[in-house]
């Protein structure tokens, strides 16, 4: 549950709009006007009760969301066929007719949302397809198995049929795919990090090699109270915190691969963040800040390797072998 303590900067706005933006904030696209209505009554309150869109927040005001409720049922609303198709030339980095892998730019949104309809990978994915006569409409989520925020570039797999959707959403669910980032970071403060060497890149087979062990880092992400737009890495568990665990690899200076068990919400941002590192370019997880999170950052997944639905186990990366 996300709770908001309204001050002077949505004082007087309406509560639909005011939402829709600090969600937007958070990385968290609402996929449509009738869909807030919906959640508005079932997944908002305000000073203790329901409100109707047309509320107008006045500074005080304590506005609780449950956001946990609100990405279950985004997550399993299919919008493909609300996506339109647009044109953009895609960096594909393999495809066959099952499923292609792309590499995606920054600034690009995943799926379109009120407010950002238009210009999200979905979008030029469908328009790419279609050019081709390959889009079934069967996909849900315009075939896309995952997600990667807009401010993260890098490899991310879209399946081109509902059957390999299926087997490769399976994968991701039961956590059986590697993903491998790159983040190049500024150093505010000592942590753990600073007693790594340097590690080499290698392939050995299907799989990366660094030559040195990785720094695990165990524990629990949250919201913050004290900026409701940053999730918080702990230790400890704490109020409405889930569990957490990644890998960090030094290969540069400030520069480090990560690995992650778990797909919290900004883990690798919340995690550094707790390392003393902000993400080149992350203005919302640098110290001070309460900015909105960022266009775009100096994170990219580069390492991806899963099964695809011939069996075979596939590895793909733009990192040099």
């Amino acid at each position: 549950m996300e709770r908001i303590e309204i001050g002077g900067e949505y004082s007087g706005k309406r509560i639909d709009k005011a939402i829709v933006e600090i969600l937007k904030g958070l990385d968290i696209y609402i996929p449509s006007r009738s869909f807030f209505k919906k959640f508005l009554v079932k997944g908002i309150i305000v000073n203790g009760r329901t409100v109707k869109g047309s509320y107008k927040l006045k500074e005080g005001d304590v506005v609780e969301i449950d956001t946990s409720l609100l990405e279950e049922e985004i997550s399993e609303i299919d919008i493909s066929g609300k996506v339109s198709p647009q044109n953009m030339d895609l960096d594909i980095v393999y495809e066959n007719d099952q499923y292609m892998v792309v590499n995606k730019p920054k600034r690009i949104a995943v799926h379109p949302g009120v407010g950002n309809k238009d210009g999200t990978l979905s979008n030029y994915i469908r328009g790419y397809l279609e050019s081709k006569g390959e889009y079934d409409p069967l996909v849900e989520r315009g075939g896309i198995v995952h997600r990667l925020d807009r401010g993260v570039s890098g490899l991310i797999v879209v399946a081109k049929n509902s059957e390999s959707q299926r087997f490769l959403k399976k994968q991701f669910q039961d956590r059986k795919v590697k993903k491998i980032y790159k983040a190049k970071t500024v150093k505010f403060k000592e942590s753990e990090l600073d007693s790594l060497q340097i590690s080499k890149i290698r392939f050995q087979g299907d799989d990366i090699e660094t030559g040195k062990e990785w720094l695990k880092v165990e524990g629990y992400i949250g919201r913050s109270r004290t900026n409701r737009f940053r999730m918080v890495f702990k230790k400890y568990d704490f109020n409405g915190s889930k569990p957490s665990v990644s890998h960090f690899c030094k290969i540069g200076e400030e520069e480090y691969l990560v690995k992650i068990d778990t797909g919290r919400m900004h883990q690798i941002r919340a995690t550094l963040f707790y390392l003393g590192r902000t993400i080149n370019g992350d203005t919302l997880y640098s110290p001070g800040s309460r900015k909105f999170t960022p266009d775009a950052i100096d994170l990219e997944s580069v390492f991806i390797s899963f099964l695809d639905p011939s069996g075979e186990k596939k590895i793909f990366t733009t990192l040099e072998k």
